[in-house]
């Protein structure tokens, strides 16, 4: 499969957290490349997981979960950012179907 210039730039865009994966959604929105939308649903996931178990991390009293939450977050982020540059489609393990069916826009 042929990967597009627009699409690498959207799919490394979306890695940035928190405004990368919406800003990516713009640049893909006009051509729709499939690279760059895997990337965008693959981070969407990956910051709403951030921010779901972030949010619950407030209430934990122990430094080492949170330290293991954070490299787990930075591990997903890291497979997921080096297929975006190598030009691969790296499918998070387990979680990353569940994103892609999540945020497909197919009906």
């Amino acid at each position: 499969m042929e990967i597009h210039q627009d699409g690498k730039i959207a799919a490394i865009i979306s890695h940035l957290f928190f405004l990368g994966p919406i800003i990516a959604l713009f640049i893909n929105e006009e051509k729709k490349d499939p690279f760059g939308s895997f990337y965008i649903r693959q981070n969407f996931g990956i910051t709403i997981i951030f921010l779901l178990i972030g949010a619950l991390m407030g209430f934990v009293q122990y430094a080492s979960a949170m330290y293991a939450f954070y490299l787990f977050i930075f591990i997903i982020w890291l497979y997921s950012f080096m297929g975006a540059i190598t030009n691969k489609y790296n499918l998070l393990p387990i979680i990353g179907p569940v994103f892609q069916k999540m945020f497909s826009r197919k009906k």
